[in-house]
């Protein structure tokens, strides 16, 4: 159920920088044949004198102000914009198709994500491009299909290390700015999170030869460094085979980055190297191992803040905890010993000479620690009582002692062998006193290095270093059962405490992923780390990258974890009420609409796995027919609590006030033949004399509001989905994660 942290990292890659003065503007004189016809940058030399005439270099020129209108989701906000003081000239990136490789190009610009915003999830791009055949002869290049989108660290001027990559993305053509300059959107299928720092965006249309040159539109201030460009087939000729730094009269690129703030939440603990870490099951209390300080930490869970350190003796490796989370047994694999920790004054208690030099802990079986020898050769794994620390037995003979995880009944123990090739996987059931083994398989892949067991029970989840995605196998019999795709080299994998999400790292990044499903969530960073256990939340997973990670993440992309209005519509969500907009969204600010109200009224009354019948006609509305949610409002109307306007109509866009909203709550929760008490006069300040008076001081005595801090409750406010969500919760007493 826990991971061990891996003890080599993967090693950095290295940059090669190429600085070069140069402007971006094909040369003239040529058609469209190649380096020679149209070399995406001009030569050095003109840099200290006047640019020459541009000729097929220059496209439709725009006023230097004018910005461009956000073509993306209304729900995304604009997390960086340069969008504006556009300029004359564009560059080249593009993917063509074979045989003209050689002429593949990529531009990048870098941007800033500010360490007060924690972290960034870009959901979409917008960049400004045009098309050209022959010089001087631009134009609208139209629809577009596909392009590839990648993100690197900074080296500096240049990209670096590339952290996110996604491939053939669909292109949303937008409106003309120009007459051969358009607005593209790219949305990214999985958003690309990003911490606090400096990164290169790059955009890469995939287009074929025939159709011309893609170029991307340059602004003529700068912000950050200059462009960065490369032509690694060498077609174009300017020496670009890697990063070069372009700068000139137009140092910048056309783009705007859209997305959320603060989904994942990510808070790194200033720790030494953390090995593994367990959770109290009842108080908001995580245990931690600090082996640089020789000392046990206390996290308070609630805060995410250490509360406090305890030293308990040398390099402490493996941690494991009583059922009852009374006890915290620690490996001290510097000393062969096993401390042992009282939860509740946060002290030792105890300590138990050992044989050997402990390394991984489990609790299980009969009330026994299993524990794995911190050695470099074949050794078998100890079992410890855990109530006087003798040795009652030893089985297996495993390298390195193995890597373990035990089932969430305590019943059965599997381990796998790290730093093997062919790794091999044997799973004992400890029932008893006396392992027995159930099922083995010796060859899983190569280099295992992380091993846990589904939280039901049913699969067992291996990160090898070979096969590059994380395996899911099937516990009874250990056949592969699913994979998820990491990319080279798979670090760990560790599911949820429900079981929904399984969290994964390798090559370079981390995700969420659907478990069920087998397809990626989320991502939660773009840094090498070792999950090592899942907050009881479902939506907190802790993880070693040298220091203790804390990831935080919601349901939706555009679901801040520390917004307001988080836990409530976590609690609609885990209740069925909501499944959010197909692009992953929740749109908390925006205003509900009465079709929406219609849904949400509907599954409050019945749950969450309820449907409408099929609409048959029988409602006087004349404004619903083909509406997407006119079975959700026929049905509303079939059950009392609904007629409409008088002029037959439903209007189903219209927003609903807070005022019409109590009166719907109420009636859904009692029925249609509810009525409130007379108004007292005692509720809020700014609804005496309003026809919902009675409802909406109704609504306050039963809890379902509190108004404003100011003492209005506002009536005539439309509601808003986060509104909406606090409302379905405290009027159908949903539960709350």
């Amino acid at each position: 159920m826990k991971h061990r942290r891996r003890t080599s990292m993967l090693s950095a890659l290295t940059t090669l920088v190429v600085l070069i003065m140069v402007f971006v503007v094909p040369e003239s004189g040529s058609t469209h044949s190649g380096s020679e016809a149209l070399a995406p940058f001009m030569q050095p030399g003109f840099q200290d004198e006047d640019p020459p005439p541009r000729g097929p270099t220059q496209v439709q020129s725009l006023t230097g102000d004018e910005t461009v209108p956000l073509a993306s989701d209304s729900a995304a906000l604009i997390l960086h914009t340069q969008m504006d003081y556009i300029g004359s000239w564009a560059v080249v990136s593009q993917n063509y198709e074979w045989p003209y490789h050689e002429l593949d190009a990529e531009a990048a610009d870098d941007f800033t994500v500010p360490s007060a915003d924690g972290t960034w999830a870009v959901q979409s791009i917008d960049i400004l491009g045009l098309c050209r055949w022959a010089p001087g002869n631009t134009f609208d290049c139209g629809s577009l299909s596909s392009a590839n989108v990648r993100i690197y660290a900074t080296a500096g001027n240049v990209p670096g290390i590339e952290l996110y990559e996604a491939q053939l993305l669909p292109v949303t053509s937008g409106s003309l700015v120009s007459s051969d300059t358009r607005l593209y959107t790219i949305d990214l299928d999985v958003p690309a999170v990003l911490p606090s720092g400096t990164y290169w965006v790059s955009v890469q249309v995939n287009m074929d030869f025939a159709a011309g040159d893609f170029m991307w539109r340059e602004r003529v201030v700068q912000n950050g460094n200059p462009f960065a460009f490369r032509n690694p087939g060498g077609g174009w000729g300017e020496g670009c085979t890697s990063w070069c730094a372009g700068h000139g009269n137009e140092p910048d690129l056309i783009f705007r980055l859209n997305g959320t703030k603060g989904n994942p939440m990510v808070i790194v603990l200033s720790t030494g190297a953390v090995e593994d870490v367990v959770l109290h099951e009842t108080q908001p209390l995580l245990f931690a191992t600090d082996a640089s300080a020789n000392a046990v930490l206390v996290v308070n869970t609630s805060s995410d803040s250490i509360v406090n350190s305890i030293p308990v003796g040398s390099a402490p490796w493996g941690l494991a905890i009583s059922p009852d989370s009374s006890k915290v047994y620690v490996a001290l694999s510097g000393g062969s010993a096993l401390k042992v920790i009282n939860t509740g004054s946060q002290s030792v208690s105890g300590t138990f000479t050992l044989s050997f030099s402990p390394k991984n802990a489990e609790y299980g079986g009969p009330g026994l620690l299993y524990i794995t020898e911190n050695s470099g050769t074949f050794e078998p794994i100890h079992i410890i009582d855990p109530s006087d620390g003798s040795e009652d037995d030893t089985f297996g003979n495993f390298y390195r002692g193995g890597e373990i995880a035990i089932s969430p009944d305590g019943n059965t123990l599997c381990v796998g062998e790290p730093g093997l090739s062919p790794a091999s996987v044997d799973c004992y059931d400890i029932s008893t006193a006396t392992p027995s083994l159930l099922i083995s398989n010796s060859n899983v892949g190569s280099n295992l290095q992380t091993i846990d067991i589904s939280s039901d029970g049913s699969l067992v989840y291996l990160a090898c270093g070979s096969p590059y995605y994380l395996q899911a196998r099937y516990l009874s019999t250990l056949n592969a059962a699913g994979q998820y795709d990491t990319g080279a080299y798979p670090e760990s994998a560790l599911d949820s405490a429900d079981g929904e999400f399984l969290f994964g790292s390798g090559g370079d990044s981390t995700w969420v992923w659907d478990a069920d499903a087998y397809q990626k969530f989320r991502i939660l960073d773009h840094r090498e780390v070792v999950f090592l256990a899942a907050g009881l939340d479902n939506r907190t997973v802790y993880a070693s990258n040298d220091s203790l990670a804390i990831y935080h993440f919601t349901s939706f992309a555009d679901l801040a974890w520390n917004h307001w209005s988080r836990s409530f519509i976590e609690g609609i969500f885990e209740a069925g009420l909501t499944s959010g907009f197909p692009d992953g969204t929740y749109r908390p600010n925006n205003n509900v609409t009465r079709a929406e109200m219609a849904a949400f009224l509907k599954k409050g009354i019945h749950g969450g796995s309820y449907a409408p019948p099929t609409p048959d006609g029988s409602h006087p509305f004349s404004d619903i027919a083909g509406h997407w949610a006119e079975a959700w409002m026929e049905d509303l109307y079939d059950e009392g609590l609904t007629s409409g306007y008088p002029d037959g109509t439903y209007r189903p866009q219209n927003q609903v006030t807070r005022a019409e909203m109590a009166a719907f709550l109420l009636k859904a929760k009692y029925g249609s033949s509810y009525s409130p008490p007379p108004a007292s006069g005692g509720s809020f300040s700014d609804v005496a004399g309003h026809w919902a008076e009675a409802w909406i001081e109704q609504l306050a005595a039963e809890g379902i509001t509190s108004g404003y801090p100011d003492g209005t409750y506002r009536p005539n406010n439309s509601v808003t989905r986060a509104e909406m969500a606090v409302f379905l919760v405290r009027t159908f007493n949903l539960p709350m994660p």
